[in-house]
């Protein structure tokens, strides 16, 4: 924010999104980034049938104090409210990445065309001090997320005999 004076912010780092079409290029702030704190790490899904732009960051309020964030912009350019996703208010975020599918099975096991995007980032906890890898999956229906479903990935992963060990002495 520092290298343009010209645009009124509280937020020490806002997000910009640039569109290239041809040579014509133009770009626009996310409001919602406007606000007190710093935002990195963004990440961008599209949704070409509903012309819908998702956009998630990593928002930061202090040493303690980081979220994760998303917000979409419709077609017509009109951006949404931004809103938390994930737990733990005062953990620390890092290395968001984002992947999109547009088929699922359904509970009778047949494929369907459907938009999720699939969030994935490594957490500390500041309490306890221990880091896990945190998924997150986001279903998109009319162009909007409807729910979020939350999962820590060590449900999925039995842990090694002496891994601690291990990993502590490499």
């Amino acid at each position: 924010a520092d290298e343009h004076p010209d645009v009124v912010t509280e937020s020490s780092a806002y997000l910009k999104v640039t569109a290239r079409r041809g040579d014509d290029v133009t770009s626009e702030i996310i409001p919602s980034t406007l606000q007190r704190g710093g935002n990195y790490s963004p990440t961008i899904a599209y949704d070409a049938q509903s012309g819908m732009l998702f956009v998630f960051w990593i928002h930061n309020q202090g040493m303690l104090l980081n979220q994760l964030m998303f917000t979409s912009r419709t077609a017509e350019g009109t951006w949404s409210e931004a809103r938390v996703f994930g737990d733990g208010y005062y953990d620390q975020r890092k290395n968001l990445r984002v992947a999109v599918t547009r088929k699922f099975r359904d509970e009778d096991d047949d494929l369907r065309s459907g938009l999720s995007v699939h969030l994935v980032w490594w957490e500390l906890n500041t309490t306890t001090g221990k880091g896990s890898a945190k998924y997150a999956m986001g279903s998109i229906h009319g162009g909007n997320i409807i729910d979020f479903v939350s999962l820590h990935l060590s449900q999925f992963v039995k842990p090694v005999d002496g891994a601690e060990g291990a990993l502590a002495a490499a």
